[in-house]
Formats: C-alpha cells, structure tokens, sequence
C-alpha cells in the first residue's frame, strides 16, 4: 500500500450539548476545549469446541461507547455540565452569587452530543460525531491551582436511543 499523507489527520473540535429533555434548554456550545477521546468496542463470547483448536462461532453479547473531553471555560453551565446536572435548571442567584447545588440527586440526566472536527486543519471539511444518548459518568475533578488551567475533565458513557434504532452514535465526513 502507498502512503497518503492526505490521510493523516490531527485537531481538535468544538462540543455542542443538547438536554434529551427540551424543556432543560437548547443546544449549547461549551467553547474552548483541550482533547477528547471517543472509545467504542464490544464484547464478544467466543464458542468452542474439543474438535477445533480455536473458536468455532462467535455472539456480540455487549458494548460500551465513552466520550471524553477537556473543557476550559469555566462557566456556570459547564461546572453543571461536568457535575450531571441538566445545566438551564441548576444555577440559582443569591446575595450577588450565581450558584449550583449538587448531590443527593438520583435523576439520570442524559444529552445528545454533537463534536465538530476538522478533517485537517487547514481544511473547511469536517468531521460530524453525534452522539445520540450520553450521561455524565466519570465525577468531576477540579484543580485549582497556580501551575493548571481550571478545567473540567469530562466523561460520558454513551447508551443506546430507542430513537435512533438503539444505536450509540454516527460518524460523519464530510466529503
């Protein structure tokens, strides 16, 4: 096979949230980002048998979709974000504070992901992954220190949609 150096791709994208529940606000964009990481794969029982040296047949019997990312901005709706909440309806205001309260909360929060990539970076075409059912998953770790950014690492699990045929999520690329 040849090498193709138009192949290889590098950049990074923008995250777009959307609350599953439309009355818990629109699409929101999270702004500056640092990394993410979509991760896909299944679990497979292979089946054997004493005539056969490896497995005869095969069943997907699970699978498992995580997307993490690094947001950088650190606003009220992200810091909900990172903590699971649905972010229109958490913050509050008291005594000039805009505040978030959290735990003790047993409701499952889910949104449709939508991250926007570049196929390369100096290129229009993107990269389109819409994630069509993930919840916060992964807690939220806040540094606050002289030497860091203050960020919020993000990880969502991914769950299948009876609206989009149980899948987890699409790939798109612009052509």
């Amino acid at each position: 096979m040849a090498i193709n150096v138009d192949n290889i791709e590098l950049g990074e994208g923008t995250l777009q949230v959307q609350m599953k529940d439309p009355s818990q606000g629109e699409q929101t964009d999270v702004g500056a980002t640092l990394g993410a990481e979509l991760s896909y794969s299944q679990e497979i029982r292979d089946v054997e048998c004493g005539q056969k040296m490896s497995p005869i047949l095969s069943f997907v019997i699970g699978e498992e979709g995580k997307f993490k990312i690094k947001m950088l901005e650190s606003t009220m709706y992200n810091l909900a974000l990172a903590l699971g909440l649905a972010p229109d309806d958490a913050p509050g205001s008291a005594s000039g504070y805009t505040y978030i309260n959290f735990g003790g909360s047993t409701t499952n929060v889910y949104s449709e992901l939508t991250y926007t990539v570049k196929q390369q970076a100096n290129q229009a075409k993107n990269y389109i992954f819409t994630l069509y059912k993930a919840r916060v998953t992964g807690g939220l770790v806040l540094p606050m220190s002289k030497e860091e950014e203050r960020a919020y690492e993000v990880e969502f699990t991914l769950y299948p949609d009876p609206d989009q045929n149980d899948r987890l999520g699409q790939i798109k690329k612009e052509v």
